[in-house]
């Protein structure tokens, strides 16, 4: 039993470092959405099952909630960042 934890901590610690190393080189952060759960922003992906929609697209560093079917979309309008406009959407998940 013990040689079954060890590797799954090792794991671990490689996982959670990498979210850290990530982190502070500017990259932003990705989490799953959960029911009920509504964002604005911009879309960065949307094959029809999974759409990825960044909520900070005037940073440089997106925040990006990953939506699954079934969710609803509309438009949001827009915003201009640093000069280009760019198209909002809000996201509720189902």
């Amino acid at each position: 039993m013990r040689a079954q934890v060890i590797p799954t901590a090792i794991a671990l610690s490689i996982i959670v470092s990498t979210v850290v190393v990530s982190r502070a080189l500017g990259q932003g952060a990705e989490r799953q959405a959960t029911a009920g759960l509504a964002a604005s922003g911009e879309v960065i992906s949307d094959n029809g099952s999974v759409l990825r929609l960044n909520t900070t697209p005037c940073r440089d560093a997106a925040t990006v909630i990953v939506f699954r079917k079934p969710y609803g979309k509309d438009a949001a309008g827009e915003v201009n960042c640093k000069g280009a406009r760019r198209s909002l959407v809000q996201v509720v998940q189902r």
